[in-house]
This record gives structure tokens, sequence and C-alpha cells, in this order.
């Protein structure tokens, strides 16, 4: 059955040791954003105290709307955590299929399980382990932020923490940024799943577990260099548009729906055609 099939990939591509390791190098990155934004918000707010009557400091330019790491795209944290993404999100469990097939377990679990039980499987299990691993950092990242910094609405007045007024979700950012957060958490956990399951397609190419991890990076690489040097009326390279304020150009969302329709059907289309007509010889 799918759901015996599916408890035993999902426990295994959460418990494994590279899972721990990267979930937890994911997490020092994260608070450490958090703490060094937390005092530079206790300097600014020494700051303000002193000279609020006489000046405009622009009080929302610390706005947890704009610090949160999904937001601050100017911090070297957040700037990291998103470049390197392509790699955070294979190394729990992308690599597993490609292993499997090369020691030989492929071939002894088929014969014990449908194909389709095994290898959805693998797929919804790596697609929610990259997930949880992309989630979890910045849901703590915001939760230590809301405990010190205090939760102002942006106004589009200010050169910063802006986006235009036709980029996606933006009404709900200046009128209700808790759901816009919530909604990018949601938006980066699947782009997370989608960007991990092509190393789950790659394994049925190359049987290389170096070369299964990084292909997703190396392909994310190549599309954000196109979008930065030829697409230059908005953003189409998830690096960029899974972070919650435009880098350089507006995020659309249909944009974004048809590259998370693309991802999906491409990888998940071919994982199970290939695992349909896996050959056990």
């Amino acid at each position: 059955m799918f759901k015996d099939s599916f408890k035993t990939e999902f426990r295994k591509a959460i418990t494994n040791k590279m899972a721990v390791i990267d979930l937890l190098i994911v997490l020092a990155l994260s608070i450490y954003h958090a703490i060094t934004v937390i005092i530079n918000y206790q300097d600014f707010y020494e700051l303000y105290l002193s000279r609020a009557d006489n000046e405009n400091l622009m009080i929302t330019s610390e706005s947890l709307f704009n610090r949160w790491l999904a937001l601050d795209v100017a911090s070297f944290p957040t700037s990291t955590f998103y470049f390197m993404i392509p790699l955070i999100v294979v190394l729990p469990y992308g690599w597993s299929l490609v292993s499997e097939i090369r020691s030989g377990y492929t071939k002894n679990i088929i014969v014990r399980t449908t194909r389709k039980n095994y290898f959805l499987s693998k797929y919804v299990a790596n697609f929610l382990s990259a997930a949880f691993v992309t989630i979890i950092p910045l849901a703590l990242n915001f939760l230590m932020l809301g405990l010190f910094i205090p939760s102002l609405k942006m106004e589009s007045i200010y050169p910063y923490g802006t986006i235009g007024q036709g980029c996606m979700w933006a009404e709900i950012y200046y009128e209700y940024p808790f759901i816009y957060c919530f909604m990018y958490l949601l938006l980066d956990g699947i782009f997370a799943g989608l960007i991990a399951s092509i190393s789950t397609a790659v394994a049925f190419i190359v049987r290389n577990k170096v070369v299964t991890i990084i292909a997703p990076f190396f392909l994310m690489l190549v599309l954000d260099y196109i979008d930065s040097n030829y697409l230059l009326k908005g953003e189409f390279s998830p690096i960029k548009f899974m972070q919650a304020l435009p880098v350089a150009n507006d995020c659309y969302g249909w944009a974004v729906a048809a590259i998370g329709i693309v991802m999906f059907v491409s990888t998940f289309g071919y994982v199970m055609y290939k695992g349909y007509h896996y050959e056990v010889l």
C-alpha cells in the first residue's frame, strides 16, 4: 500500500544524518540573522528615542515585515539562504533514489510493492523534506523577530520594503502583511519541493550521487543567469521570486504559477513514467 510505503520513505527522509545536519546548518543561519537584526534594532530604537522629536527616522524601516529573513533581501544571510537553496533542499533526501538504484535496493523493494507506490513515495517524501527544511528556519526566524521587533505595516512612501502595485500580492502585503508572510512560507515550501524533485528525476538519467545533488543547483543558476541578463521585465528565477520582496524586478503571479506548473509536470511526470517502466534485471 502507498500509505505504508510513504511512511517508510518519509521517516527515512527526515531522520537520516544528512537531513539533520542540513537542517541544523540552516537553522544556525536563521538564528544568526535574527540575532543580528535584533541587536541592530536595539541600537536603532535608542537612536529613535533621542531624535524622534526633531527628525523623521522612518521607524517602519525596522518593522518585522522588512527584516524577516524572507524579506530582508539586502542582508547577507538572506542572500546566502536563497542562493544556496537549490543545495539546501536536495541534501535531506534528494540523493536517496540514485543511491538505492545503485545499491540494488530499488530492485528488491519493487518486487514487494508496486512501482507506483515506491516511486510516488520517493517523490512525495523528497518533496516534503525539502519543504520542511525551508519552512522551519523561515518560521523560526519570523517568530524570533516577532518577539523583539514591532510588526508595523509598511508604507509605500518610503524607499525600503516596498513592492510595485503590479507585483504579486502587493495589496495583501500592505493591508494584511501577516497573511502575506504566511503565503510566502507556503510558496517557498512548494518551490523548495519542486527544486528538490529535479534530483529525483535526474536519478534516472545519471547514476552519480554528486551529480544528482548539484544538478538542481546548476539548473537554478542557469535560470538565474538568463533571468538577470535577458528577462529584464520581471522576476523569472526561483532564486529571486522565492524572496518575499523583489530583488531586481517585479514578481508576477502568472509567471510564478507557470514556472511551478512546468516544474511539477516535468519532474512528476518523468519520475512516474520512468518508474512505471523501470526494469528489474
